[in-house]
């Protein structure tokens, strides 16, 4: 018979069944030794979750009774420094103060939002081209946005006279001594606010910027001096060594950067406020700073130099019949006042030409969007000034012709008109530029595009608002002539 034998065939079957056997058994023994692997690693994963859990748990727990302890710390440090303060100013709480709490990167929301309670866009952009035309900030400066980041970076806490809330951040705590003293001056606006009644004291006017910082100072230079009061009870190496921490830990980068007229008129009101506040103290004690709020100083004037307060020196009210020209309503309508007229005379000016602000007793300014020309170039302003005597406005047209020369290199022609209404003209200046000198020391700055302008402006807003002397006693005496 032919063929191979079977056994070679069958011998080559059981290898191959041998091999496949083989081949199961370590499949079998992978996918057991893997599933065993992967076993463990689940094990060891819900282990560390159930792990991690309890540790998330305990440490939530260990949180949880942190901030309770915190809370109940700062709630205790708030209670002993509101006893401490009411005791220091001589005011009591009618009712409890109410906090909120913001985290630092809040503070710039939440003050965008109190400002747009209170000011619309508009209302800043007509302030801004105000202080452009004027010659306070430079064109193009964004005046709500600066104003939140300086108020952002100087903030520690501040008090809602709207909501009657005193707001405070999240991670401040009142075992420093410097957090204590921030919150001892806020809880002094929360007793003004709840015996004055904050929100009705002119603070808010959009048209008298010296009479808002004169309000501000009185309000500030309150919450000052009792805080410093406060700070004096606590003295000792760990408060100086908090606060001086504190203020090295402070930026001012803002402030530095800012222009001159935000700087002074952020710091005026607690530093020259809290002077004017003394000077009320020394004439009866706190019972004089709670007099002070039913008769609020009106100027800056009365901030800077107290026996004005004192003496009833008011500031003499510029008016007109209108303020229109031509038909249009101005974009701005303020006061500068001493302090604001000081600022503008420190920015273009030598130094020593700064007193030629002292003897204010008045102005007012208006500014129109005139001509064709937009930007800075189209603004039209008239702004009128009244002085003490004599001597004070000859000191102030000589600081006025000189902070011209330096802002448009003009340089003053002779005069046009006889004393003691004259008008100086200004040559080498793109800008029609006029001084017009009247009687009872009045002098008027008028700064405009080109010279009909100019002429419109002088003819509305220039002429004597009361007669001279001279004409009064020319005009009895042609009555006195039968």
């Amino acid at each position: 018979m032919g063929g191979r034998p079977p056994v070679k065939r069958n011998g080559l079957i059981s290898l191959l069944a041998l091999i496949a056997l083989a081949s199961l058994c370590w499949g079998w023994w992978e996918n057991s030794r893997r599933r065993k692997l992967e076993s463990a690693v689940e094990f060891d994963r819900r282990r560390w979750a159930l792990t991690e859990n309890e540790n998330e748990r305990l440490r939530g727990k260990v949180n949880e009774r942190e901030e309770s302890e915190f809370e109940a710390r700062q709630e205790a440090a708030r209670a002993e420094i509101e006893k401490t303060t009411a005791e220091l100013r001589g005011l009591t709480f009618k009712k409890p103060v109410e906090y909120a709490t913001l985290k630092r990167k809040e503070v710039k929301e939440v003050l965008h939002e109190k400002i747009a309670e209170q000011y619309s866009d508009d209302d800043f952009e007509h302030l801004r081209l105000g202080y452009v035309a004027m010659g306070l900030v430079p064109e193009g400066f964004d005046l709500k946005q600066a104003y939140v980041d300086l108020l952002g970076e100087q903030v520690a806490a501040f008090y809602d006279q709207h909501k009657h809330r005193l707001y405070m951040f999240d991670d401040v705590a009142l075992d420093n001594a410097q957090n204590r003293v921030i919150l001892s001056h806020e809880l002094v606006h929360a007793l003004q606010d709840q015996h004055f009644t904050l929100k009705n004291l002119p603070l808010e006017l959009k048209t008298n910027d010296d009479r808002v910082i004169a309000a501000s100072s009185l309000v500030e230079g309150d919450a000052t001096v009792t805080m410093n009061q406060f700070m004096l009870g606590e003295a000792s190496l760990k408060t100086l060594t908090d606060t001086v921490g504190g203020l090295l830990g402070q930026s001012f980068e803002q402030l530095a950067n800012a222009p001159r007229l935000l700087r002074e008129t952020l710091l005026f009101p607690y530093t020259e406020g809290a002077k004017f506040c003394i000077a009320l103290q020394e004439t009866g004690g706190f019972a004089a700073i709670d007099a002070a709020y039913q008769r609020l100083p009106t100027s800056s004037a009365q901030i800077l130099d107290p026996a004005k307060y004192f003496a009833g020196e008011e500031p003499i009210p510029v008016e007109w019949e209108t303020v229109t020209l031509e038909g249009k309503q101005p974009i701005s309508d303020n006061v500068l006042g001493e302090l604001g007229t000081r600022i503008l005379l420190s920015d273009w000016t030598d130094p020593e030409q700064v007193v030629a602000a002292k003897g204010w007793r008045g102005d007012r300014y208006l500014v129109f969007a005139s001509g064709e020309k937009t930007g800075a170039a189209g603004l039209a302003s008239v702004w009128r000034t009244v002085w003490r005597g004599v001597e004070e406005s000859q000191r102030f047209t000589a600081a006025a012709k000189a902070m011209w020369a330096k802002r448009y290199g003009a340089k003053p022609v002779p005069p046009e008109g006889d004393l003691p209404t004259h008008r100086i003209g200004f040559e080498g200046s793109a800008r029609a530029l006029w001084l017009v000198v009247l009687p009872h020391e009045e002098v008027v700055l008028v700064d405009a595009p080109d010279p009909a302008t100019a002429e419109a402006l002088i003819a509305a807003f220039a002429r004597p608002s009361r007669p001279s002397a001279a004409d009064v006693a020319s005009q009895e005496e042609a009555v006195a002539v039968p």
